[in-house]
């Protein structure tokens, strides 16, 4: 049999399952199935990887000339499914004009394609559209829904007796583990909430009850984040013009500066760490919607609300499992709201996820789905043994070197302003603790643009600074994997761990290099499409950091892992060791030596010919004059003068 996907372009959305089809369908072997994905909307350069394959592509053109490529793309396959029929109206057009064709296409349920497609009949136009999107969903051969509320849904509105069965969309394999890692982490011991309002700005989830709720139980240590990048009037047509902005105008009356509104897309990795960093997440909508936010929160341990009414909740309940209900919120005391699930039932929601979305586990049941949309087998058939494949693959072993405990600070500043996709953006990680390691947040903040202070790496487990607790985001031994782009200061006062540091950060960028050159030998050298992997692109960047504004003169060398603050001069000849600190407004004079390690505070003065050794501390105003050697591991007081 030859299938034909018809597939939104977003890599987000839509890489696991076509993965998911091609390892456990596509296997290119003699009698197998052949699966081949189409995108009929225009690719956008972000998303050209989900299509680097030949069985991966999508239709040129334009309006009719389109709709005529897909016809004819159509006949050379036994099988159409559309993947989410959120489509431009001319496609309900094209599919309501052509039985043959929806009679042997099948349509994956996604949610809004099925509770929102409806326009006002407001209109002549509007009537014909909705009177082609009615005709072409009623019109489908097989239906594939998420739940068994949608599927019920389907039946009663489209009065349709044809095949529809109810099936899982499949998690990202990889992302298990580390969502089995995350769970391990202990809650942030600063004392603060992190509160998760929905997950776009569609109206349907409900958001202004929800935050009028939230003021029974608010508490100044709560913070609230509301993902809105997605979902407004522009993508539906149902949405209020103005709903995004009154739902952000209401939490910033409400919750002023403790109120994080997320107006960009951010990765996938960036948003799963988001959700695990959550401690509550609050959803408004009644039927299935944003399963995958819901299902990656419940895994992480975190306490999930939603309205009784919406089908997970249902099937969270008839499983034994605790979930929470949105419409209790405003009757809660703190206490109730934030009492977490037991960790017996946590247990029985992770075994649970595990087995319903987990690929290998879901791959006896798709083989049925398949069944049914070719006619080998009836619902009543599916119904029977679909439900049946259990655990082929058990709950993964998790990470070592993960975070001990949730982030105490959570820094999405990439992600506020509006109409940005930024997929790249580097990171700044303070090695660190303490006052010193505090007072360079705002430094490291402005050394450069789209570069953004991640928090400290420091041992917050044996430590007692609140400054620890509160811009914990990791240590040197469990942290999440680091990106090349990633960029290190090294406030550490000690001496041997800047050099501990910095070796374990070396190992960290050799493994990583090496794994590379390992992929590397995976690359078949005769595909001309493939690109091997560069390892110089793969490791840490250790390079010196230094400040946009910082006046540097000719032949000055500075060393790996320095640190160079903002209005710095530094004179020509000089040599600056590495893993340096040399804070604002420093002046080096010509031909001056710094050793490794050395740490220079605000306002330090060296004249010309000045020798630092290797660990010594000069505090904020020192002045050093010409030819002075200070000796190794030395401290130097505020405001000193050193003299031959």
């Amino acid at each position: 049999m030859k299938y034909l996907h018809i597939i939104p372009p977003s890599v987000r959305m839509m890489t696991t399952y076509v993965t998911f089809i091609e390892e456990n369908f596509n296997t290119g072997e003699p009698g197998a199935d052949q699966h081949d994905f189409v995108s009929i909307r225009p690719v956008p350069k972000g998303e050209m990887e989900l299509f680097s394959k030949d069985n991966r592509f999508w239709i040129e053109g334009t309006g009719l000339s389109k709709l005529r490529s897909l016809r004819k793309l159509i006949k050379n396959y036994d099988h159409v499914l559309w993947y989410s029929f959120i489509v431009p109206h001319r496609y309900a057009m094209f599919l309501s004009i052509h039985p043959l064709i929806r009679k042997k296409s099948s349509w994956v349920v996604w949610g809004m394609d099925l509770h929102n497609w409806e326009l006002p009949n407001t209109s002549f136009m509007n009537r014909v559209k909705n009177w082609a999107h009615r005709k072409a969903r009623k019109g489908f051969d097989t239906v594939i829904c998420l739940e068994e509320d949608d599927l019920t849904k389907y039946r009663e509105e489209f009065n349709n007796t044809n095949n529809c069965v109810r099936a899982q969309l499949p998690m990202n394999k990889d992302s298990f583990r580390e969502l089995e890692s995350m769970r391990q982490a202990a809650p942030r011991k600063n004392g603060k909430t992190f509160i998760q309002v929905e997950h776009n700005s569609h109206s349907f989830n409900n958001h202004i009850p929800i935050l009028e709720s939230l003021k029974a139980v608010d508490n100044e240590q709560f913070e609230y984040w509301l993902p809105l990048a997605y979902g407004t009037a522009n993508d539906w047509e149902g949405n209020p013009d103005d709903y995004r902005d009154r739902v952000i105008e209401l939490s910033e009356n409400l919750y002023g500066d403790r109120s994080h509104v997320l107006l960009s897309m951010m990765p996938i990795d960036t948003y799963t760490r988001m959700l695990w960093n959550m401690d509550i997440a609050i959803f408004g909508s009644d039927r299935q919607n944003g399963l995958g936010n819901i299902l990656r929160l419940l895994y992480v341990g975190n306490k999930v609300f939603l309205p009784r009414e919406n089908p997970t909740y249902k099937r969270l309940k008839s499983l034994g499992c605790e979930i929470s209900a949105t419409e209790d919120i405003k009757n809660m005391s703190v206490e109730e709201f934030l009492e977490p699930a037991s960790p017996e039932s946590q247990q029985k929601t992770c075994d649970w996820i595990m087995e319903s979305y987990y690929p290998d586990n879901l791959a006896h049941m798709w083989s049925h789905v398949f069944k049914v949309i070719s006619h080998q087998e009836s619902v009543e058939q599916y119904d029977a043994v679909a439900y049946s494949g259990g655990f082929v693959v058990k709950r993964p072993e998790p990470f070592e070197n993960f975070p001990r405990q949730k982030e105490g600070w959570l820094n999405l500043k990439p992600y506020i302003w509006p109409g940005h996709h930024r997929t790249i953006c580097s990171h700044v990680f303070i090695l660190g603790s303490g006052q010193h390691a505090y007072s360079l947040i705002n430094s490291a903040a402005h050394m450069r643009s789209k570069m953004y202070v991640r928090g400290f790496l420091c041992d917050v487990e044996s430590s007692t600074d609140a400054y620890d607790e509160e811009f914990y985001c990791g240590s040197i031994d469990y942290h999440f994997p680091f990106k090349p782009n990633d960029r290190f200061v090294f406030a550490e006062a000690n001496r041997k761990q800047k050099e501990q540091d910095f070796e374990m950060l070396v190992a960290e960028s050799e493994a990583m290099k090496l794994l590379a050159t390992e992929l590397n030998a995976d690359v078949d050298p005769t595909d001309e499409d493939a690109e091997p992997f560069n390892p110089d692109d793969y490791g840490l960047d250790l390079s010196p950091l230094i400040s946009h504004s910082a006046m540097i003169g000719p032949d000055v060398e500075v060393d790996d892992g320095t640190y160079i603050a903002q209005d710095c001069c530094i004179n020509g000849g000089t040599t600056i060791g590495k893993g340096c600190y040399i804070g604002n407004k420093v002046l080096i004079g010509t031909n001056c030596v710094i050793g490794d390690w050395c740490t220079l505070e605000e306002g330090v003065i060296l004249d010309d010919d000045v020798t630092i050794k290797a660990g010594t501390t000069l505090r904020a105003g020192v002045a050093v004059e010409q030819g002075v050697t200070v000796a190794e591991d030395s401290v130097i007081p505020f405001k000193t003068v050193v003299r031959k």
